[in-house]
């Protein structure tokens, strides 16, 4: 299968997934808590007359048969104005901005890690990488995030001297994407949250990169190499982490995306980080269903096209990929 074909066939694929998406995302619409219309004709107060509910219901086709209803609700996404858009997306870009950063954190620091104990493999860096790993994985991040936000947000002082509490400050109306990801903004406002959901991904990474490094160092071309007297250094750079970069991709994008989502939400709670998370969970406290609908099918067409894209980006960096589906 050449790779045009397989892009093609993961875009179907995509097609396929969203449409379910949208179906069990309007079967949440009609079966959440909160009235749509009511949500429609007064978002803020939530409080209408009968002569305006009854025209919000019309408009919404709520007094049409069912697949009328879906029409609409589909209708919505595709001019991008569902009920709660106006606050569901700049949460969701909130989100974003700290995603990035999560991202980031455990490719690179993760990738380091499983470096170091392949390299030192079974000595006692490549044991403390194990250990560590075990000891970021374990842990709930709601654990990381409290605790760092105690030790960055409240007065902690060691001799009256150094006062942590000054090093960050939590910002619960953060400036336009992407100016959030301005290296002086992210080191002010959230280098912490960020840290505190990556935890779990950076070993996860490390246990993988370590891996898939030991593997590549026991391969014939590998030994070659060292034979003709290559730099380890060189043979890392050029070579080996060239060859497990589809791996390291594939672990953060699709296996530990659904857990990076879920600790944002919790972490963007406890720091008040305004993202799609803590809308989430703000709006199923308050029983506003088509808020909270708009919000989850934000997050969820996000990874289902983060997923593609990874496949497609797979297939491209290694042929074998689109082959193995013919």
């Amino acid at each position: 299968m050449t790779a045009p074909e397989f892009a093609g066939r993961q875009l179907l694929k995509l097609a396929l997934t969203v449409l379910g998406i949208s179906l069990i995302a309007f079967a949440g619409f009609k079966l959440m808590p909160g009235d749509p219309a009511l949500v429609a004709c007064n978002p803020r107060a939530h409080e209408c007359g009968p002569a305006a509910l009854a025209r919000a219901r019309h408009e919404m086709g709520l007094d049409r048969p069912f697949l009328v209803q879906y029409w609409f609700f589909i209708k919505t996404w595709l001019q991008g104005h569902p009920l709660g858009w106006d606050a569901a997306w700049p949460a969701f870009v909130n989100t974003v901005s700290l995603l990035t950063g999560v991202v980031i954190i455990e490719i690179v620091v993760g990738t380091a890690m499983g470096v170091l104990a392949a390299v030192r493999h079974r000595q006692w860096q490549d044991k403390a990488v194990i250990v560590a790993s075990a000891i970021l994985i374990a842990p709930p991040t709601f654990l990381f995030a409290t605790l760092f936000r105690y030790i960055f947000t409240s007065p902690f002082a060691f001799n009256g001297r150094l006062d942590l509490s000054k090093t960050f400050m939590i910002d619960v109306d953060p400036p336009p994407f992407p100016q959030p990801l301005d290296p002086s903004y992210w080191m002010a406002h959230l280098m912490w949250p960020s840290l505190a959901v990556a935890t779990g991904g950076i070993g996860i990474v490390a246990l993988v990169a370590r891996s898939s490094l030991l593997d590549v160092f026991g391969r014939e071309y590998t030994t070659a190499a060292r034979a003709r007297g290559v730099d380890q250094r060189q043979i890392i750079t050029r070579h080996a982490l060239r060859e497990i970069a589809p791996t390291i991709i594939t672990t953060v994008f699709l296996v530990d995306i659904a857990r990076l989502l879920l600790a944002e939400a919790l972490v963007e709670v406890v720091w008040s980080w305004p993202g799609a998370g803590s809308l989430a969970i703000g709006a199923a406290g308050a029983r506003n269903g088509p808020l909270l609908v708009t919000t989850v099918m934000l997050l969820t067409l996000t990874v289902a096209i983060i997923a593609t894209l990874v496949d497609i980006l797979h297939g491209v960096i290694d042929p074998r990929v689109a082959s193995a589906l013919d």
